[in-house]
């Protein structure tokens, strides 16, 4: 959005110029031009220092912007380094894996499961992608590098908690857990669902 913004203003901007330009050519015109001299030098000057103010906040703007993702992108990679490295979160995820291959993710949903070691494993894990999913909805971390670096296990890890996800929740009043998570897995299978769908446009296009 502040890209976009930031185009806007510009182009206004310029129009603006060319606008007082114009108005400069039909002051000449109506006032005479050996009267309007230091009128031109002063309406040139304003417009230089204008031009000069407006380059000084589009250069700020860009580098804020520039400055910005790259702390997204440093945030994720620190993100990921960190959770690779942690031990905990490691086994968890592995027992997530191994239940829900196995068919037994959903009964880890039951309330006579809740407080074993199994269900504190799977909620930690689907805890863990609910924060990935609100800090790149909030700009903490850098959507493309994450997707880049783990879009298909997101999308396999929501389908494998998706029945477990449901269960916990026909129980709750608060039927909104882990939403950001779910959001996250179905716009990453969207996108590669439309990627998987250009190429196979562009092979049958090559083919035949």
């Amino acid at each position: 959005m502040l890209g976009i913004l930031t185009i806007v203003g510009l182009l206004f901007f310029v129009a603006s110029i060319c606008f007082l330009l114009i108005s400069l050519d039909w002051v000449v015109a109506v006032v005479g031009l050996a009267q309007t001299t230091d009128l031109n030098a002063t309406l040139l000057s304003g417009i230089a220092t204008l031009l000069s103010i407006s380059a000084a906040l589009f250069a700020a703007v860009l580098g804020l912007q520039n400055q910005r993702a790259v702390n997204r992108r440093r945030h994720t990679i620190d993100f990921i380094n960190q959770t690779e490295k942690d031990g905990t979160f490691v086994a968890a995820l592995q027992t997530f894996v191994t239940e829900a291959k196995s068919g037994n993710l959903v009964e880890s949903g039951n309330p006579e499961q809740e407080g074993s070691k199994k269900a504190l494993d799977v909620r930690l894990v689907l805890n863990h992608f609910e924060i990935v999913a609100l800090g790149i909805d909030n700009g903490v971390f850098d959507d493309k590098l994450y997707q880049k670096w783990f879009k298909s296990g997101t999308i396999l890890y929501w389908e494998y908690a998706s029945e477990f996800v449901t269960a916990i929740r026909s129980r709750s009043k608060y039927n909104k857990s882990f939403t950001n998570f779910e959001k996250l897995a179905i716009r990453y299978k969207k996108t590669e669902e439309e990627s998987d769908s250009r190429i196979r446009r562009w092979y049958n296009t090559v083919i035949n």
